[in-house]
């Protein structure tokens, strides 16, 4: 039955609510089909003919466009329609209190996953209450698809979905993140390009899409001009999503700008869609000291600030706030106003900072001094290097505590950044000023940095000649920010109109490198036909010099080490090492390898509870540092090559067996770092054996498909003799390679001769890195041709078969 809505003035009061109002806008989308609309009891004026989800019968047969849950009432839905809703349905809208679901062959973005955790207690009520009949009659048909059938049908939804041309003019193709836009981005990741090329370095795929591996290479070279092999691509962006002076947001293509122009504080972050968005940095404009008739005048800009204002100008945003200098001995007396604005720009990255003195009229300000600069350090992030440029090419790097003295006319750069953190993860925050500041001065607290004043000083300014200075911004995460010369021409970089490149650097530099080594290998064996000499060189100089940049900042020898390995990234260096050494193995690829391979051994920490297993990590091994499932099966992955294609090692085999151990079989229940609850089992690791909190799960879809790379080949290497490992560890190898198949393809689906692997088991659809990751662990073809291993019987896989689009 249709429900009878509420009045207007109650709909204008429930839409008071921002979780309210972004339903019924989200909704608004669907107005022509509000007849086959379900809502909750106070939507109803606003979408006439809708009904309430308590009043759904047989919703599969009803054909819903759309149903719109409440997170705190679904137990109030009948079993019986919540049920088949969730299995037929998929997540198009979410946010902190309602669930929009959609059939899954209607086109349109996927939901933010982070708000999207409720779908688990869902559907385990669901099933829990439904009659066994309906549980039954809903099951899924499954598809039996050999192995050769199943790569296929993942590689070609691949080059279908994913794979777009970056613009009509450049020439390249990329890995879009998701088929469609997700949460207002269209990004392509020079990483997942890269996994995909490995993917497609396959000859029998290659076969089939005969340039493709190759071209996404060519993405992985225009993204590294120089040293740095920059993040992603994508196109111009400039949104208000608030103009509020008091609450600004600001979205450009990678970062988000946001704060209070009311207090003088803007905060920038790096854009992700995977819940590390945080703010990694705040600027504030400092004080200024002048002196005025002989008498000294002091102020704190940000505690004078009386306006503000957010102008949005074309493909320009400017953010303006005022402070207003006063006589200290006639408070009523202004002497002057200092305005700061910043501007964001459409096609940029870079944060133009201008702060203009103008006194008041038949006023002179002397000896002016102005410390525009960075504030907030110590809440942000670690920050305790800087790095300077002056006229030479030679940068200087110093501890960020003190005061660092600067040449009058010679810093044209500074770069303030976090020396501890993780190759690829560190931030660092870019100014290059155009004016020239005398002195660098450090606030802090007696043990930490908490802010970084940059010094500008001016004889004197009046109102028909005010006191300026500029200065360009740019923040990063990433690393290698020792190059200072790279990162100064990146903030003068104009960029080419209308795509635009994150100036931020890769943090999985090791599979960059993997899938030109790859392609290196199998081209050297013809499988690719007659390539040109040329080509194979350029790519070779490509690999060395990026590989020499990678050994030149890794830092084995520092003393925190183990903070200062990203083991992921370690991992798939070693693999493109043990490929590469097969193609000139006279050119010491293979000694390195070595060496980075008693490296990764290095950081393995032990698992408390149980003295056989160990994981590998990034991180102090005293501090809470959390293992990842990734890393610890990409560790696993490279040991495993190695014990391939080594004589037999009784430490890797130790190691191995270790890292093994340490993998457990669970159903988590709660969530973890980001990670839902499931209600299956899947592949898990902690800390501890009997750690619930400090745990890493199969949620990821990704991270299955790692491990099963891991796990064939360890058992290759078993089975053949070249890894000696317990029989009880080869039989829990065995179980963890069923649990995680098991459990990656419950997020599987077979619609139209393709298969689709989504990034979680109720997620909506699959990006760019599950995608080919997923395809190389369910079938590891690629490894098997790397070593010429016989392809062998391989079981077939049953796959989900969900209805044709």
């Amino acid at each position: 039955m249709t429900a009878t809505g509420p009045s207007a003035p109650d709909l204008a009061a429930t839409l008071s609510d921002p979780e309210w109002r972004s339903l019924h806008d989200f909704l608004t989308g669907f107005a022509d089909e509000a007849a086959r609309l379900v809502v909750p009891a106070p939507l109803h004026h606003a979408f006439a003919g809708a009904i309430c989800p308590q009043d759904m019968a047989d919703p599969i047969a009803q054909q819903f466009a759309a149903v719109a849950i409440h997170k705190g009432d679904y137990t109030s839905i009948p079993a019986d329609s919540l049920y088949p809703l969730l299995i037929l349905y998929r997540p198009v809208f979410a946010n902190a209190v309602f669930i929009v679901l959609a059939p899954s062959d209607r086109a349109g973005a996927a939901a933010d996953r982070a708000h999207t955790g409720a779908l688990t207690a869902m559907m385990a009520w669901a099933r829990t209450h439904a009659s066994p009949a309906l549980v039954a009659a809903t099951t899924t048909p499954h598809a039996e698809l050999s192995a050769d059938q199943a790569l296929t049908a993942m590689a070609r939804l691949i080059a279908r979905d994913l794979v777009q041309q970056v613009s009509d003019d450049s020439g390249l193709i990329a890995v879009a993140e998701t088929a469609l836009p997700f949460a207002s981005t269209r990004w392509f990741w020079g990483d997942d390009a890269g996994k995909v090329a490995e993917l497609f370095c396959l000859p029998t795929l290659a076969a089939e899409q005969p340039d493709l591996a190759s071209r996404l290479i060519d993405l992985v070279m225009a993204l590294s001009p120089a040293g740095l092999i920059h993040r992603r691509i994508g196109p111009a962006d400039l949104r208000v999503q608030s103009d509020d002076p008091h609450d600004l947001k600001v979205a450009t293509p990678f970062t988000i700008t946001f704060g209070d122009l009311s207090r003088g504080r803007i905060q920038q972050a790096i854009r992700f869609n995977d819940g590390r968005t945080r703010p990694i940095v705040c600027f504030v404009p400092g004080t200024l000291t002048a002196t005025w008739r002989g008498r000294p005048v002091t102020c704190d800009l940000a505690a004078t600030i009386f306006a503000q204002e957010v102008t949005h100008d074309g493909d320009r945003v400017m953010l303006r706030h005022v402070s207003t200098i006063r006589d200290p001995g006639d408070v009523t007396r202004e002497l002057a106003t200092v305005t700061c604005t910043y501007t964001l720009a459409a096609n940029r990255s870079i944060v133009g900072f201008e702060l203009a003195v103008r006194p008041a009229r038949f006023l002179t300000l002397k000896d002016i001094t102005v410390t525009p600069g960075l504030g907030d350090l110590d809440q942000l992030g670690h920050f305790d290097t800087l790095t300077t440029l002056g006229s030479t090419s030679q940068p200087h790097i110093a501890p960020a505590l003190g005061s660092l003295a600067l040449s009058a006319v010679a810093m044209l750069y500074l770069c303030l950044w976090e020396s501890r953190s993780l190759p690829g993860h560190a931030v660092g925050v870019h100014v290059a000023p155009a004016d020239t500041a005398t002195e660098l001065s450090a606030v802090t607290d007696d043990e930490r940095l908490t802010g970084l004043r940059l010094h500008y000083r001016g004889r004197a300014a009046t109102r028909r000649t005010p006191f300026v200075v500029r200065d360009t911004r740019l923040v990063t995460t990433g690393g290698y920010y020792d190059r200072a010369a790279e990162y100064r021409d990146l903030i003068h970089d104009a960029g080419d109109g209308g795509w635009c490149r994150d100036p931020s650097m890769s943090y999985d530099t090791g599979v960059e490198l993997n899938a030109i080594a790859t392609w290196l290998f199998f081209a050297s064996t013809g499988a690719y036909g007659a390539v040109p000499p040329d080509r194979m060189a350029t790519l070779r100089a490509w690999y060395d010099r990026h590989l020499s940049l990678y050994r030149d900042h890794l830092r084995p020898d520092d003393p925190n080490a183990h903070e200062r390995i990203f083991v992921r990234g370690l991992a798939f260096v070693i693999l493109s090492l043990d490929t590469i050494a097969r193609v000139h193995p006279d050119a010491g690829y293979d000694r390195l390898a070595d060496r980075l391979t008693n490296l990764l051994l290095d950081t393995q920490t032990p698992v408390a509870g149980n003295p056989d297993a160990a994981v590998f990590g990034s991180g102090l091994p005293d501090a809470p540092w959390r293992p990842e499932l990734d890393s610890q099966c990409a560790a696993l992955l490279a040991l495993g090559r190695r014990a391939c294609t080594q004589p037999l090692s009784t430490a890797l085999a130790a190691a191995i067996a270790a890292g093994v151990t340490a993998l457990r079989i669970a159903t988590p229940t709660s969530s973890s770092y980001g990670n839902d609850p499931l209600d299956h089992p899947t592949i898990v690791i902690s800390r501890s054996m009997d750690d619930d909190d400090l745990v890493d799960t199969g949620f990821w879809t990704y991270k299955l498909g790692l491990a099963l790379r891991a796990f064939h080949l360890i058992d290759h290497a078993a089975a053949t003799g070249r890894l000696a490992l317990p029989d009880a560890t080869r039989d829990h190898l065995q179980q963890l390679a069923a649990t995680a198949t098991q459990a990656l393809l419950r997020a599987a689906d077979y619609r139209d001769g393709l298969i689709e692997v989504r990034t979680s088991f109720n997620a909506g659809e699959t990006n760019s890195e599950t995608q080919p990751w997923a395809a190389l662990g369910l079938v590891p073809h690629l490894d098997r041709a790397l070593l010429d291993i016989p392809a062998g019987e391989a079981l077939p896989l049953s796959i989900a078969i969900t209805p044709k689009a």
